[in-house]
Formats: structure tokens, sequence, C-alpha cells
């Protein structure tokens, strides 16, 4: 990259740009990979970077997770002393980014204390105003979908008019020695935006080998594809659930993307070399009649094409069969979260035991790989429950296309519904600020990051299962994982 100043560069961070990092605690995965810095973007900053691009602003999408991994000797902190920009966008989406989005965004402010630095995402904007607050280096928040935020903030930070940011709905900003609310925008008519402007993102070719995990060279170039925003489902532990995203973003209904829209841009992936396209919700959700018009107008363009969702209960028999002569390869993710059918329904998810043991034969005899996941710390969960998802694990073991995964620890959301209403779900939450996530990022030992316990489990309870439960999960030797190995890497 020749040095040049832009108008808006969006940021990545990684987990942390100092030395210590939790990473090798927390990685539950026994593959040797280069260590990841949670290196996958929001897809939202696609779509951004596009419409600032379509508007005349010269943007650009570094990873700087990614660029750590790839470039171990490379300082972060050199590379954004030389990144000019007049605006840095950076995401605090994900709780994991809670020191590393400040690290960096100090950092910009640090070497070019004349320009804006902005934070956006979902963490962001439900503690705005006491990172505002704490963190005089960040100059504004922008809230909810940022698309038309980041837009017009740039219009007045490139034309000299900083002043005027006042006016500019869904966003927190300081304003001389106070911090200034506004009230949310309307969400964005979701058809008016791109969401694969890979060629708007620096290594767009390394990006599409990241997961999880981080960057893996053998992998099979994926890429998450928006086909809408909002959810219908109330899941009591997603901060993505009904209430939690209108809350979040004002957005009162679900926003579906047209047919023609998801095609073209599933069309612009194939020419980038995308092997396996993401979709970030599970199209059964939106109805029928858009699920199977979605699958007819992909007819062809598809056949080299692998796809995955995570489904929000379980996958009907003809969407499954009709994905299957569409797509080369299907990969869905079923979480049943509890095998005790009176949480799983508490908690969002209402088929039983025995439906689900059915759908996943059926998937399995239509060579469907298929993930499934548990969450441990859900209300109503015993020692005794949780202990049959070894059991369970092993009566599908011998399934090919079947693999369970073991669980990670889960941190539980700020705003997700058991959060927000722990009373009712009778939970006891433990990380009540942004600086309960930031802090758990600071600890020696990744059972800090559990930040909640229930009526029947203890916080220490809780990560003691976890930790038992992933290893015997990993110690039954299960036909599925060579499934879904060859499903997610190229072959030699």
């Amino acid at each position: 990259m020749s040095r040049k100043t832009f108008d808006v560069v969006f940021l990545h961070p990684p987990f942390t740009i100092g030395k210590h990092s939790l990473l090798d605690k927390i990685r539950f995965w026994k593959r040797n990979v280069i260590a990841g810095e949670f290196a996958e973007v929001p897809m939202g900053f696609f779509s951004m970077a596009s419409l600032l691009e379509r508007e005349g602003f010269d943007v650009r999408i570094f990873n700087l997770a990614l660029e750590q991994t790839l470039n171990p000797s490379r300082r972060i902190e050199s590379f954004l002393k030389s990144l000019e920009s007049r605006i840095y966008a950076i995401d605090l989406h994900w709780f994991v980014h809670s020191l590393g989005s400040l690290e960096i965004a100090e950092l910009c402010k640090k070497y070019h204390p004349n320009s804006f630095v902005i934070l956006g995402g979902f963490t962001a904007t439900y503690y705005d105003l006491e990172i505002m607050q704490s963190y005089r280096f960040i100059d504004a928040i922008a809230r909810g979908e940022s698309e038309y935020v980041l837009l017009n903030l740039a219009k007045m930070v490139c034309s000299g008019k900083e002043k005027n940011i006042k006016g500019i709905s869904g966003l927190t900003y300081r304003l001389e020695n106070s911090i200034k609310w506004n009230k949310l925008a309307p969400p964005p008519n979701l058809n008016k935006l791109r969401f694969s402007a890979l060629e708007l993102m620096e290594n767009w070719d390394k990006q599409l080998k990241c997961c999880a995990r981080g960057y893996e060279e053998k992998r099979k170039p994926s890429f998450w594809l928006t086909i809408g925003r909002g959810c219908l489902k109330e899941c009591i532990y997603c901060g993505g659930a009904r209430s939690c995203y209108q809350l979040l973003t004002g957005r009162a209904n679900i926003g579906i993307r047209e047919i023609n829209n998801i095609v073209e841009d599933i069309a612009r992936l194939i020419e980038f070399g995308v092997k396996i396209i993401k979709f970030n919700h599970d199209p059964e959700m939106f109805g029928r009649r858009f699920s199977f018009s979605l699958l007819n107008s992909l007819k062809g363009l598809a056949s080299d094409l692998s796809v995955y969702w995570e489904s929000t209960n379980l996958p009907s028999r003809d969407f499954i069969k009709e994905t299957n002569k569409t797509f080369i390869n299907l990969n869905v993710a079923i979480s049943p979260e509890s095998m005790q059918e009176s949480v799983r329904k508490l908690v969002g998810r209402s088929f039983t035991n025995e439906q689900m043991l059915k759908t996943i034969r059926f998937l399995d005899e239509n060579e469907v790989i298929t993930d499934i996941y548990f969450l441990i710390g859900l209300p109503g969960d015993s020692a005794s429950s949780i202990s049959k998802i070894v059991d369970f694990t092993k009566e599908v073991a011998k399934r090919k296309h079947i693999l369970v995964q073991p669980p990670i620890p889960y941190t539980i959301d700020p705003h997700c519904p058991m959060a927000i209403n722990s009373q009712k779900y009778g939970v006891k939450i433990f990380f009540k600020s942004f600086h309960h996530y930031r802090k758990a990022c600071l600890e020696s030992k990744w059972d800090k990051w559990i930040g909640h316990e229930t009526e029947t489990l203890t916080r220490a309870e809780i990560s003691r299962l976890t930790a038992s439960v992933w290893r015997s999960v990993l110690e039954v030797p299960q036909e599925g994982a060579a499934a879904k190995i060859s499903f997610d890497y190229e072959t030699d």
C-alpha cells in the first residue's frame, strides 16, 4: 500500500496489541493454526465502506487482527502511525474486542490528534455513555445500524464542518466537556446497500480464509453474506434476539433483502473466488416464499458453491432437498442448546429430542454436514442434564455427516433477555458494565469470562462443566469430523 491520506479507514482490532493474550487458554480446537486474534470482521464494514465509496469518499478496510497474524513482527503501532485518515472507524461489536478496540482508538488519537476517532457495533452501542465518559480519546460512537451515521459524519468532517455533527441521528459524541446523545435514525433500507465490496479491503483474499479460530491458509474461501437484519425469535441468551435488536438499532421488524440483490452479491463473490457462502440468517426464517424463490434464483449460478447457515429451529425436509439440488455441498448448524426439553423451550427452541433425532437421521441420509451446538449455563440446566450432552454425542458419533461441537465458554451478552430481565429467569449477573467486560479480557484464566450464574448452577460449576463436557465430547471419535473438515478445507 502506497502512503496516502484516506477519508475513512475501517479498522478491525485484534484481541490485544500487547503480549497479554488469553487465546492459548481459550482455544478449544485441536487443529494447529496460526494464532488468531478473532479475525472475522463484522459484515457491516462492507456495506458502510461501499456506501461511502459510492458517495465519493476514499475508503479502505484494514483487518488489524489479520494483519497481526500475517505479520507478527510488524508493529501495529508503527502501522497506525503511518496510516493517514480523516476518520478512523473502529468496530467494538463483540465483547472480545473490548480491550483491543480501545488500544487501537488510543493510538489513532495519539498519532493523529486532529482526526476523528469513532467506535461502532453492538457493544459500543449498548455502553456508549460509559465508554465516552471513560475514554476521552474517542470522539464519538455510531449506534445501531450505522451506514448513514458514518456517511453523514464523513460529509461533515471531510468538508471541515465538524461542528455540525450535532444534527446527526444515531451519534453519541463529545462536545467540549460534555457528552451529547442523538436519538436513533430509522434503520436503513437494506436494498440500497451492497454487502460484497471485498475490493475495498486490504488483503481481502486472506480475509476469505478466516474463521473463529483465525486465519488458516488451507481453508476454502468463504464469506458471511447479509440476507437480512433483525430476528423473529426471542432466544433468552442472545443479544440479537428480537427485542434486543430493536433496543440497539430501532429496527422493530425484520429487514429482508430483495432476492435479486442477494443474487447479485453472490455473483460478485464468485468472481472473487468464494467457494462457501455463509448466510447470516436462516433463509427459512423469512418464510417459504422467500426461501424457495432464493434457491430458484440461484440455480446454475451456485452449482459450484457450498452453503452454510445456522438454523433457527429444525430445517424442513423439502427445503433441504431443494438446497441440495442448488449447491454442491450443504452445512447447517442446529442449536438444541440443552438436552433437557423444558430448558430448550424456555430459551427459545421448541423441538423435542425425538424430533431432533429424526431430523438428524434425515440430514445424515441426505449427506448434509450438520454441526450441533450446546450452551452450558442456561436457566434450569443442571449437572445431570448437562452430562447427557456426552451421551447424545456418543449416540450420533457413527453418523458420517453429524458433528457435535464441544461447548465453549458462554459469556453472557449484556443486552440479551436473560441479562436485561435477570430476575425473571433466575439469573445472577456479575458483568454489569463495560468495565467488567474489558476486565474479563485482562484476566489470566478463561473461566473469568463467565459473567453469570443461575439458580441451579454457580459460576464455578458453569466453568467446570464447560471444561469437562468439552474434553469429553472431544474424546468421542465422531465420524462426522471428516466430512466437516472436507467441507471447510482444500484437499492436497
